[in-house]
């Protein structure tokens, strides 16, 4: 049982817990200057029982954990419940690394990066963060790296057939091809496309073009073309919007995934596409790259910071509504990339059942 931000379903054990908040509760009274809590700590330091529960329980802590050098009663005093369970967390996180297969731990790198845990850790309140039960079973299943190819109707094989869906070359139909099958990339890509223009338009903003052409040749049109009311720079003065979303990690391999790096490396291709471009025409370049996890790169969480300011700007929404904004799109448009990798996951893998 693990926090979501080890790849748990954060539901947590109170028996994990109970020796370390037995310890780190006697150590604020231990260390406590109220005269209460001085008294306190005095009976129970003075019983011999009780202090040698406290020292027997002090020793396995100091197992679980790197204690602070030096181990100082001040030191102690500061440790807190976080910060050990955390370090126990880890440790336990990291020996089931050591036992788990390639693909699971595959799943579990993936699923470190900053975004991809956010279908789990966010309540259902609203349309925007429900998902239907497909949709959901998929999502966790994704997450777990378990039951994917039941859920999709793959039929087991020991080695899998190619895609037929989109008979690419040396296309496996695997779970996690299948995520983004050429066949079905885009209409994926069109409505995560149509849920960053919604954020865009929720800020004021009026005119927001879709597929602009910029002049960079055959098939290569921005998804989001706006202008800022009220640029920081007049000389330039408009925002080109460009979303895509790479597989989380490949499927003919058993690499770990370098999320952080291929985010990157999908950031910079934009950049080397259209970046002379952006300057020419007086606009700001926003690359948006997306994993099918739902890990972003840093630009996303900078562009929803400043929509939101220009949602301010343009009396949108309320200055002390800010952040609700940033964080209340944010998690929309990661809620549909999940949504929709899981229901063209689904047409993928029919496409495919039906031609095999």
């Amino acid at each position: 049982m693990l926090p979501i931000r080890y790849n748990g379903m954060g539901i947590l054990s109170l028996q994990d817990r109970r020796m370390t908040t037995f310890f780190t509760t006697f150590n604020a009274i231990r260390y406590s200057k109220t005269p209460i809590d001085r008294d306190t700590w005095k009976r129970y330091d003075q019983d011999p029982i009780w202090h040698q529960r406290f020292q027997d329980i002090q020793a396995q802590v100091m197992q679980i954990i790197k204690p602070p050098a030096p181990l100082t009663d001040t030191t102690l005093a500061e440790l807190e419940l976080k910060t050990i369970m955390d370090q126990w967390y880890s440790a336990v996180y990291k020996s089931h690394l050591k036992i788990s297969a390639p693909h699971h731990i595959q799943v579990l790198e993936a699923n470190q990066a900053i975004g991809s845990r956010a279908v789990l850790a966010a309540w259902p309140k609203r349309k925007e963060t429900t998902l239907q039960d497909l949709e959901f079973l998929h999502a966790i299943r994704t997450r777990l790296g378990y039951g994917l190819p039941e859920l999709l109707q793959l039929q087991q094989r020991d080695t899998p057939v190619p895609c037929r869906a989109c008979l690419k070359p040396n296309a496996r139909a695997v779970p996690e091809h299948l995520s983004s099958c050429p066949k079905i990339l885009t209409q994926r890509h069109d409505e995560v496309v149509t849920s960053i223009r919604e954020m865009i338009l929720a800020t004021g903003i009026q005119n927001v073009i879709t597929e602009y052409d910029v002049g960079a040749g055959a098939d290569k049109c921005i998804d989001l073309w706006f202008r800022d009311p009220n640029p920081k720079n007049p000389y330039q003065p408009y925002y080109m919007v460009d979303p895509t979303i790479i597989q989380a990690f490949p499927a003919n391999t058993s690499d770990k995934p370098a999320t952080k790096a291929k985010l990157q490396a999908a950031y910079n291709k934009k950049f080397t596409t259209y970046g002379q471009i952006a300057i020419d025409k007086g606009a700001t370049l926003i690359p948006l790259p997306f994993t099918t996890f739902g890990a972003y790169h840093g630009q996303f969480k900078r562009f929803t910071k400043a929509m939101a300011k220009i949602a301010v700007t343009n009396g949108a929404i309320d200055p002390r509504k800010e952040d609700h904004f940033a964080y209340y799109w944010s998690t929309n448009i990661i809620f549909s990339i999940a949504r929709c990798t899981a229901q063209y996951a689904m047409r993928a893998a029919h496409m495919h059942n039906v031609a095999v």
